[in-house]
């Protein structure tokens, strides 16, 4: 595939290499995503081509060309569009039909064929429309549709190629591709397809995690309502529970099998938004904005109780890492914004100055205050803890001044390294955030007299 970020560049590069091989006499259109893409009005910058020429065929004509895909008729092809221009790489397939797929991911078998074959063994009807980029004698370039998906995409549906159980058992993450697609451009599954998914929804089992959770990733991470309609749609065809690993829903606190449509968090939640809008000096801007965030809102939207009980929360963490394949950093944000959503709710209101003060210098304050912000019930929460936040920026030496006194500051003094050291290094820091200390001396002299206390020795002269 051509991938640009000029869409404009990478058309013009799959047209030429189009144009190339029909001129050696082959058929060559463009294939997939990009048609469906063009046909809705978008630029893409990605470009398939499938062609009646075999891969030997392709790499003869063009010398730079690599083989990528042997069993399956896929090459890789270099186009320079221009000097100064970038190179673009367009994955080209030759026509094909699929043998059984007993993996549920690739056939294990395939028969180079026609476009009519091969526009049979796709997806979907909306990814199985072909186009001739170069200009009929009307001027337009020609659409070749085998299989109703012009009509699919003017009647805004997703539609299985022949039978959706057929397709669907060649492989199961099709549920999931189709489940993206309609949430990403606000199409309905229609219902043959929609029963199919829902009846296999349990295989999904079958696939490797590693798939499943790339799927979910491009379903979350795609800002707009997209996301929280991909939610509601995975709770419709009940999907729902065999993506997150779960069997039921047996949540103290959420009985209801309606709680699995709430996708208000989801939907609302702006990590950005929710920065700006608490901005001081003292708040640190968001670090991360990934997976484990949307992964948050949903987990709070599905199971409130884990706003007020974050002794719940090891399960789901658990439990999404491993239905999902989370990145170590994927979990630690999902677990952490978890966690400081949780306490920013519950603990905030009686907290010390010196608590709060910590809790607002945790990396994942933004977050936090965007998961209460988004659902009105715990949105006076977060505009109470923000106004509170811009107080606390402008007292003393602030949210999270410099540290005055370090372990390399004990160590020059003589301090050995022990269970002491952090005791003390928390007591000293809690007096600064507190404004009670605020010079090096006057810390040094305070870790003598909490030292003396800890472990019973005199104070020594600083």
């Amino acid at each position: 595939m051509a991938t640009a970020a000029d869409p404009v560049l990478a058309r013009t590069a799959a047209t030429q290499l189009v144009a190339t091989l029909a001129a050696k006499g082959f058929i060559a259109y463009f294939a997939g995503g990009c048609v469906r893409d063009e046909l809705l009005g978008l630029a893409p910058t990605d470009f398939d081509v499938a062609t009646d020429a075999r891969p030997n065929q392709v790499t003869t004509i063009f010398s730079r060309a690599r083989l990528v895909g042997e069993k399956f008729g896929v090459v890789i092809v270099p186009i320079h569009v221009h000097p100064g221009a970038p190179v673009e790489y367009i994955e080209v397939a030759t026509f094909r039909s699929d043998g059984t797929y007993t993996d549920s991911r690739r056939p294990d078998s395939i028969v180079f064929s026609t476009p009519q074959d091969d526009a049979a063994r796709r997806d979907f009807t909306i990814n199985a429309i072909f186009l001739n980029p170069l200009a009929a004698p009307t001027g337009t370039p020609a659409i070749i549709d085998y299989t109703g998906g012009v009509s699919d995409l003017k009647a805004k549906v997703i539609r299985a190629v022949g039978d959706p159980h057929a397709r669907l058992a060649e492989d199961h993450l099709r549920a999931l591709r189709a489940v993206r697609f309609a949430a990403r451009f606000g199409f309905t599954v229609e219902p043959a397809t929609a029963q199919a998914i829902t009846q296999h929804a349990a295989e999904l089992k079958g696939i490797s995690t590693q798939r499943i959770g790339e799927e979910i990733r491009r379903m979350f991470l795609r800002v707009g309502p997209a996301r929280a309609a991909a939610a509601q749609l995975l709770v419709a065809l009940g999907l729902d529970l065999p993506v997150l690993g779960e069997t039921t829903l047996q949540w103290t606190g959420d009985p209801h099998q309606a709680a699995r449509q709430n996708t208000t968090r989801l939907h609302r939640v702006d990590i950005d938004g929710a920065y700006s809008d608490v901005a001081t000096s003292g708040i640190p801007a968001p670090q991360q904005t990934g997976l484990g965030s949307m992964l948050a809102a949903w987990a709070l939207d599905r199971h409130p109780v884990l706003l007020t009980n974050p002794t719940d929360h090891a399960a789901p963490i658990s439990r999404y890492r491993r239905a999902l394949n989370l990145s170590n950093d994927d979990r630690d944000e999902l677990a952490g914004v978890l966690n400081l959503t949780a306490r920013l709710a519950t603990d905030w209101s009686a907290a010390s100055i010196v608590q709060r003060k910590r809790l607002a210098s945790s990396r994942w304050i933004a977050h936090g205050l965007a998961m209460l912000h988004a659902d009105p019930a715990s949105a006076p929460i977060a505009q109470s803890i923000a106004a509170d936040i811009g107080t606390l920026a402008r007292h003393g030496p602030g949210i999270n001044p410099p540290l005055i006194l370090g372990g390399d500051h004990l160590t020059e003094h003589g301090w050995k390294p022990g269970p002491t050291f952090k005791r003390v290094l928390d007591a000293v820091r809690d007096a600064q955030l507190e404004a009670s200390i605020s010079t090096l001396d006057e810390a040094l002299t305070l870790a003598e007299r909490i030292r003396a206390d800890v472990e019973g020795t005199p104070e020594r002269p600083v």
